[in-house]
């Protein structure tokens, strides 16, 4: 009795302590969870979209989805929690290029549209190529300040008041994109400028990406 109690405990130890992984069964490719981040798993919306679609079909559901389709999100905190909550997001894009020569220079030109979407954004490192578990991709990233303004309650004279307050958050943001065929997976990933625990935990989420699975 003694050792079979102490079998399950082994195997419960096991499976408490895997590694989750997502999979997607669409586009072959698998990733493992960052470590005790929480996923916004988007597996049966993007079933409910894609099951018995030709690939003509599929680039169509894109193009109808403002040309993106998330796949799944990994958030570090809960929802409710306050202040900025980093993020990892894996989406889906049509690829309309025909070789990888190609594909770089799209990516390239496009990444350079987050000039206009963020008026501070500055690149560290602009777009090139990487390998991935011997795929070939593409990278870059770059810092900028999110700057908007929150609810917040002030106390005078013991009455309470909302009012709003200005807030601004220096950012850093990466990029990878992973040619797929007629489509590419992006994988970003934005976070605080002053932690340096996040990037060892994207650096091994994408160490464990696997083509073809």
């Amino acid at each position: 009795m003694k050792n079979f109690l102490l079998f399950s405990l082994l195997v419960l130890s096991a499976n408490c302590f895997s590694q989750k992984i997502y999979a997607d069964k669409h586009f072959g490719f698998s990733i493992n969870h960052p470590k005790n981040w929480i996923i916004n798993d988007n597996t049966a919306f993007i079933d409910s979209l894609l099951t018995a679609k030709t690939e003509s079909d599929t680039s169509e559901i894109i193009d109808e989805n403002n040309g993106v389709l998330l796949l799944a999100k990994f958030e570090k905190f809960a929802k409710n929690t306050t202040g900025f909550n980093p993020v990892v997001e894996i989406n889906l894009l049509n690829n309309q290029t025909l070789s990888f020569d190609d594909f770089f220079e799209d990516i390239k030109a496009s990444s350079q549209l987050l000039k206009s979407l963020y008026q501070n954004f500055a690149f560290v490192n602009e777009a090139k190529i990487i390998d991935i578990n011997d795929y070939k991709a593409i990278t870059f990233d770059g810092k900028f300040n999110l700057i908007g303004t929150k609810n917040v309650v002030i106390e005078v004279n013991r009455l309470r008041a909302k009012t709003q307050k200005n807030y601004e958050i220096p950012l850093k943001t990466k990029f990878y994109a992973i040619p797929l065929g007629k489509y590419f997976i992006q994988i970003s990933y934005t976070t605080e400028a002053d932690k340096k625990d996040d990037e060892l935990v994207l650096s091994d989420f994408i160490k464990s990406l696997k083509i073809g699975t």
